[in-house]
């Protein structure tokens, strides 16, 4: 009998069914190899936190070269990067887990015409289909997908992302924020017409902050309707997760800093094993130290 029964439970997302409601959300971790190519390293960090029926969603990744200034941030835009990318997503599968790509577009006011940014999103998604990925999540907080008045540049790059990878294999990701913009709370209104896999509610990325469980259910119940449950990170324990999930608010968990420090998240909150705690100055940039050299139960 697992510790907390209504995390193992499954549970189908889209066109995945998931095993457990452990979910490993996309986290900034800086490891990418020259020209934002993944190496040896990241092929290893996504290896150790796959599991079977588990969902892990990469980290951002650039979808062209012409906004990607921090290459130690991995891209998919490059036949290199496709290539080094399948290792990653072999690594998972070969663990039998899922592994979608969130694609990034983060400069703001970039000098591009709309239909060029669409074809770069375009591109990408074709490009994450070749590198093995089994979908796409796109965040509404990012660049050309930030949401405006109408939220219309968002909802354009999520049609376009479902014209590629197709119904049931797209995610949104939006801000779990009770002071999230009204254009956000109207991208989620419009998006449950959308086929997507999900929509993801996620905390700000400052590690000391965490939503509770009933302030994690007033802003899912004002953004999403009441037959959708969205996945939410927001940075609580496997007590409170639970309890998000028993009561209707959640499908799944997303688990961050506890994913970087238990690569055996899944298996420890299975047997009520201890977890080990994240050591924040090795979060982005560096080698192994921080990423993966934490140990196994």
């Amino acid at each position: 009998m697992p510790a907390h029964p209504s995390l193992f439970s499954p549970v189908r997302l889209g066109v995945f069914e998931l095993a457990h409601r452990v979910v490993m959300p996309s986290m900034t971790r800086r490891r990418a190899q020259a020209e934002g190519v993944p190496g040896a390293l990241m092929v290893e960090h996504y290896r150790q936190r796959a599991s079977r029926g588990g969902l892990i969603v990469s980290e951002p990744t650039l979808v062209c070269r012409r906004v990607h200034a921090d290459l130690a941030m991995p891209g998919l835009y490059s036949a290199e990067q496709v290539n080094h990318w399948r290792r990653v997503t072999g690594a998972v599968h070969e663990r039998g887990g899922i592994v979608l790509v969130r694609l990034a577009h983060p400069v703001q006011g970039v000098d591009a015409r709309e239909d060029e940014v669409m074809s770069e999103y375009r591109s990408a998604a074709e490009n994450a289909g070749d590198a093995g990925f089994d979908g796409v999540e796109v965040h509404a907080g990012e660049g050309a997908c930030a949401a405006g008045p109408d939220a219309r540049a968002l909802l354009e790059v999520v049609d376009t992302l479902c014209g590629v990878f197709g119904a049931g294999r797209v995610a949104v990701c939006l801000r779990l924020d009770a002071d999230a913009p009204p254009a956000t709370r109207l991208a989620a209104r419009e998006l449950r017409e959308r086929p997507l896999a999900f929509v993801h509610l996620a905390r700000d990325a400052a590690p000391a902050l965490v939503v509770t469980a009933p302030e994690a259910a007033q802003v899912a119940s004002g953004v999403m309707s009441s037959d959708t449950p969205p996945v939410l990170t927001p940075g609580c324990g496997a007590r409170e997760a639970a309890r998000l999930i028993e009561s209707g608010v959640a499908s799944a968990v997303g688990f961050d800093a506890l994913f970087v420090a238990n690569p055996d998240l899944p298996r420890r909150l299975f047997e009520g094993l201890d977890l080990a705690r994240c050591d924040a100055a090795t979060l982005l940039d560096g080698a192994a130290a921080g990423y993966i050299d934490y140990p196994v139960a």
